[in-house]
């Protein structure tokens, strides 16, 4: 072979090589990120397979039956700290623990059931999102925690006061408080009322908040994804007890824009509650406690609470405290998830204090709460001290306790 044909053979030969090279180079890659591709699908399998795993049914309930609810006192809550930090302040919770009772317990349901039946408060007690998209997933969560407290909780966990029963073998039926149960003989008794509640939620929404709240002294609102996706929003609510909001006024809008006045809540919590929301898994069950002094005894006060930007308080507003009616207000919060309709369910039971109750616990306990007073305007958010307003109650309850 000439040199002339021995380089081209040799040239093509060098192409060749370097073709296949490049062909071997490129089926590698190709293998490589089909395998990667395979991996993240059987990743993803994996986690979808795993979260239909995980728990979907309610958590086994302890039974309390030699509790004396009628002897048993209201919880003592002093959350005071000398510099309040805005932040989730979380505890985990025994689920069994979800519904606190006490001696208060009847009194309460009669304040309840009162504020759910007037004209003027009602509205603003009871409420269901009308929105086609939404009110279906306030439905289903609504009767999915009726159905679990009503069946399983109450009779489990407080079999003293709560009893299961067929109503159609019993011979002398106690009056059935309300409408409901979808032809269901299976009721709960409620033997501190000589009330008859139906098992099966009734069809309609509100029908059913109304009788939660009429036989649990405890407030709850449920929350569910925003339609759009974004964050979570509320759908339904049973709130006889609000704390200077109106719940009516908050149905429907996601968690960031029913905490716009409260200060620091964008820029200390809005992340960090909206990711907890997210995760927060069937079965865990959280709590914290909220404080605040208010110059009324009354439970029901949907506003006047609070102050906000540009709110001014006059000295004569100060001066015009009763102290008599000044009361500790504590919210023993709990936040849990339902196992079917996933929405997430933040309950609160109310705790007032008179000052003289808070004076008998003695110098060291006043001055604790002092502390905690002046320790609003010591955290992280020192505008929570105007906004629990206290520049209006704060030396007043002060020099009560102290005096």
């Amino acid at each position: 072979m000439g040199s002339v044909e021995q380089l081209l053979f040799n040239h093509n030969n060098t192409i060749v090589s370097v073709a296949s090279a490049i062909t071997a180079v490129v089926l590698l890659l190709t293998w490589h990120r089909r395998r990667s591709q395979q991996q993240q699908l059987q990743q993803q399998n994996a986690s979808i397979s795993g979260a239909q795993e995980k728990p979907k049914t309610f958590p086994k309930i302890e039974p309390h039956p030699e509790f004396d609810w009628q002897a048993t006192p209201p919880v003592k809550f002093r959350p005071f700290k000398p510099k309040y930090h805005l932040s989730m302040s979380i505890s985990r919770l025994n689920p069994s623990e979800l519904v606190q009772m006490d001696s208060t317990y009847l009194s309460r349901l009669e304040f309840r059931r009162s504020v759910m039946a007037a004209s003027s408060s009602a509205p603003h007690v009871l409420g269901v999102v009308e929105d086609p998209s939404m009110s279906a997933g306030a439905k289903l969560a609504v009767q999915e925690l009726y159905t679990w407290i009503f069946k399983d909780y109450l009779p489990t966990r407080f079999p003293f006061i709560y009893k299961l029963i067929d109503k159609s073998s019993k011979d002398e039926k106690p009056t059935v408080p309300s409408q409901g149960g979808s032809g269901s003989s299976l009721y709960t008794l409620n033997q501190a009322t000589n009330d008859l509640v139906p098992v099966t939620p009734p069809e309609d929404t509100k029908e059913a908040l109304q009788i939660l709240g009429a036989h649990v002294d405890q407030d709850f609102l449920f929350l569910l994804p925003a339609p759009d996706g974004d964050g979570y929003a509320l759908y339904a609510f049973v709130t006889c007890c609000p704390n200077g909001f109106d719940s009516a006024e908050k149905l429907g809008k996601k968690l960031r824009d029913i905490h716009t006045p409260v200060p620091g809540y964008k820029e200390k919590l809005e992340k960090s509650m909206d990711r907890f929301f997210a995760k927060i898994e069937v079965g865990e069950y959280v709590q914290r406690v909220n404080w605040s002094f208010t110059t009324t005894d009354k439970l029901y006060t949907p506003g006047g609470n609070h102050l906000y930007e540009g709110e001014e308080v006059s000295d004569a507003e100060k001066d015009a405290i009763d102290i008599s009616k000044v009361h500790l207000r504590c919210e023993r919060q709990v936040l849990h998830r339902l196992p079917s309709s996933r929405a997430v369910v933040f309950s609160f039971k109310t705790y007032m204090y008179s000052l003289p109750e808070l004076k008998a616990e003695g110098p060291s306990a006043a001055q604790e709460i002092a502390d905690g007073i002046d320790g609003l305007k010591l955290g992280n958010v020192p505008d929570m001290h105007f906004y629990k307003r206290a520049v209006v109650w704060g030396d007043a309850v002060k020099a009560y306790l102290l005096s």
